[in-house]
């Protein structure tokens, strides 16, 4: 029994690291600061847990190991109970970085603090039963347990993120962590059994009983429908009706909206990106998107005549964009990396669109210099990169200027378009366009068609100004965009906080 022990506490370990800061991303994104916040809860409490484990170890009692798996399992499984107070609570009253590593501890440091314990008695069971020196067994055990590690970050990755809810994930964990206590306290004979087993049917009936709501109304009374909600690569996805509009959300932040009666898009920034391209390329035939979203943004191309070809890192957001945004069929997409489509792709584009905003972030080795780089060679002469960032209002912050000194280092000219800000306040969040390109970079004043005005267009050129060279360029080798944008994301994250439904972040 001691090693199949090791092995499952091992990868239990691994579900509950990974898992954890999954389940924190619909409250504080994917940042590094939140991966490092869980990393740091799950180093703390197993090391505060192999601290307590030496010391049951001086003297092993026949329920000491049913106990711990036993509260492990059960405060996993308590997870759907506890997860949206424990979440709302912390994000209410500190910060990103502060808040999701309390939220981990409140979470998840329990069983980790118990699954930490559990080695060292292991050991000393091994030790007392067979007589083997402590370094031997520690040595078998530890090897055991780092195999269960492995098992279970695989089987995270490849098993329960794409085809489990998160929920059930942890729940169906900490059963097995219940089940595991069963199996001890009665190969050990131990008085503790009926509390065990009372520990599992109450980790069961939670399991069986907690559904998650699907129809609710915000904070300013207007009713919500979720449609679709699953776990992916890139975070939750969900799509959400209401009465006027379908959003789709990554990780709780809204990646497109659309008008529900039109089918189109409602999101400035979309309208921003097909405008600045026509006006800057009127005879671009074909598009590079990388990025898919909600697909609003191919789909307003498609209309607009052009080929488009989409990349998107995960399968199922395309899925959603098919379903429930009527992404075109005659829109290429291919499920790829970004970076790695660019460097294997061997056509050329017009236009290419970097939009691949994944909740409130975007992947650092997609602005780098090399980055752009590569974009410049896929695209014809004359073409035109287009670039959707997101900045404060007075869009003089440095994550915008080490981008604008990114595509200047491959780029001859590049213009930068803020949205207008809709107050004083320069810590606002607007919508910022770079485009870029090579030759003269003027925007005519035209319009795709009709239903576009030129009013519009105007407005957006009327905050043109030129890229400038103020910072220096990120690299493959040294980027620091995570930690500069961390302002943003946290401005981005408090707006989410003081709108969104938080019961609604379930998958």
């Amino acid at each position: 029994m001691v090693y199949p022990t090791a092995w499952l506490e091992g990868m239990s370990v691994i579900i509950v690291e990974i898992a954890g800061a999954r389940a924190m991303a619909p409250f504080f994104g994917t940042s590094l600061q939140v991966w490092t916040a869980q990393i740091t809860v799950t180093l703390l409490f197993l090391a505060l847990g192999y601290g307590l484990g030496g010391r049951l170890a001086r003297r092993i009692g026949r329920g000491t190991l049913a106990m711990l798996f036993a509260v492990a399992g059960l405060w996993l499984c308590a997870y759907p109970l506890m997860r949206t107070p424990a979440f709302d609570f912390v994000s209410t009253h500190l910060n990103v970085p502060i808040g999701s590593l309390v939220g981990a501890a409140l979470l998840f440091g329990v069983p980790l603090l118990m699954l930490g314990a559990v080695s060292p008695v292991l050991i000393a069971y091994i030790d007392a039963r067979r007589h083997a020196g402590a370094g031997s067994a520690a040595g078998r055990l530890f090897f055991t347990n780092t195999l269960g590690g492995l098992a279970g970050g695989w089987l995270t990755a490849f098993v329960l993120v794409p085809y489990c809810s998160l929920r059930w994930s942890l729940v169906v964990t900490g059963v097995v962590l219940l089940t595991l206590g069963i199996v001890w306290v009665l190969a050990n004979g131990s008085r503790a059994t009926p509390a065990v087993i009372a520990m599992l049917l109450v980790g069961v009936a939670i399991a069986l009983l907690f559904r998650p709501p699907r129809h609710m109304t915000d904070r300013f009374g207007t009713s919500i429908e979720v449609l679709a909600a699953h776990q992916s690569g890139i975070g939750l996805l969900q799509v959400m009706d209401y009465p006027t509009s379908r959003m789709l959300l990554i990780n709780g932040v809204i990646q497109g909206e659309m008008n529900r009666a039109t089918r189109r898009t409602v999101e400035d920034f979309v309208q921003d990106l097909n405008l600045l391209s026509f006006s800057h390329h009127p005879g671009a035939t074909t598009a590079l998107v990388l990025g898919c979203g909600a697909g609003l943004l191919p789909k307003e191309l498609a209309l607009r005549g052009l080929k488009v070809t989409v990349v998107d890192i995960e399968p199922r957001i395309v899925d959603l964009a098919r379903r429930f945004f009527d992404l075109p069929p005659q829109v290429d997409v291919e499920v790829a990396d970004a970076r790695a489509f660019l460097r294997r792709d061997n056509h050329q584009y017009d236009l290419i669109f970097l939009d691949t905003y994944a909740s409130e972030s975007v992947p650092w080795y997609l602005l780098t210099a090399e980055s752009i780089a590569e974009m410049k060679q896929r695209l014809n002469p004359g073409g035109r990169l287009l670039i959707n960032s997101v900045s404060f209002a007075d869009s003089t912050d440095l994550p915008l200027a080490r981008m604008e000194a990114g595509v200047l280092s491959s780029f001859a000219q590049a213009k930068v378009y803020s949205e207008q800000a809709l107050d004083e306040n320069p810590t606002e969040l607007t919508n910022v366009t770079l485009v870029a390109g090579d030759g003269p970079l003027e925007a005519h004043m035209r319009v795709p068609s009709e239903e576009f005005s030129m009013t519009s267009l105007a407005k957006i050129v009327a905050n043109e100004k030129p890229a400038t060279v103020r910072a220096a360029s990120t690299t493959d080798d040294r980027s620091d965009l995570d930690s500069l944008e961390s302002a943003v994301r946290l401005r981005w994250r408090t707006m989410i906080w003081a709108s969104m439904p938080s019961d609604l972040l379930w998958d």
